[in-house]
């Protein structure tokens, strides 16, 4: 019951939007002592000798339950995203790991892509590392894009990554790997990815208006 009362009255002043230090029967602040109510953004809280009354105690739970939602969902967002790209992918396009998917032309209203731009050609591979690490050769040109864990947590490729536009072998590192790997410089650029499942994604930039061009340059990606 303690921990219960302590917690209340914690949200209680963290909803609170500087309250006085406690108040007599005629509302003037009183030192010293808790305010029997206080105005929030919630909504008004009241306190019967300092503690929370039933109403209040409830209303500060549900405050937390929210914020508490807002939080998962927010922290959730990046996976969610990784796993509808991958049910798209494998349950409308017909893909499955380690396959090249080529976007021809620009994307259109209906793309399930949180951050996809209508200026750009786009590939990209869903990629397992289950079995072990993976190369995957990024085409030489105009290109920028990215490695990414289940987690959205990137790496760079292309004109955004270590080759800087003139292409590369990439080898992709499942986690928890041990076994020798090739130093840097020793024709790979080495991704270590903290997730099995990883996406390549990489955008073909279209010069003069050559959308063909873009698309068979990063079509090259394998």
């Amino acid at each position: 019951m303690k921990r219960t009362v302590l917690a209340a009255m914690s949200l209680a002043l963290a909803v609170g939007n500087g309250f006085a230090l406690g108040q007599d029967k005629s509302g003037t602040p009183k030192k010293g002592e808790s305010p029997n109510t206080v105005k929030t953004r919630i909504g008004e809280l009241n306190y019967e000798v300092g503690y929370p009354t039933k109403e209040t105690s409830q209303k500060l739970y549900d405050e937390m339950d929210f914020q508490r939602a807002c939080q998962a969902y927010m922290w959730s967002v990046p996976a969610v995203n990784f796993a509808s790209i991958k049910a798209g992918w494998f349950r409308d396009l017909g893909a499955t790991y380690n396959d090249i998917i080529l976007y021809p032309d620009f994307l259109d209203t209906k793309s399930i892509y949180l951050t996809g731009n209508n200026t750009t050609i786009y590939a990209a591979s869903q990629l397992t590392l289950k079995d072990g690490p993976m190369v995957i050769e990024v085409p030489a040109g105009p290109t920028a894009g990215m490695f990414a864990d289940a987690w959205f947590r990137t790496s760079g490729v292309g004109r955004l990554g270590p080759d800087k536009g003139e292409g590369g072998k990439y080898l992709c590192v499942p986690p928890g790997y041990t076994d020798e790997l090739p130093k840097e410089g020793e024709g790979y650029f080495i991704v270590n990815s903290d997730t099995n499942d990883a996406n390549y994604f990489i955008r073909g930039v279209v010069i003069k208006g050559d959308v063909k061009a873009a698309a068979d340059m990063i079509a090259k990606s394998k």
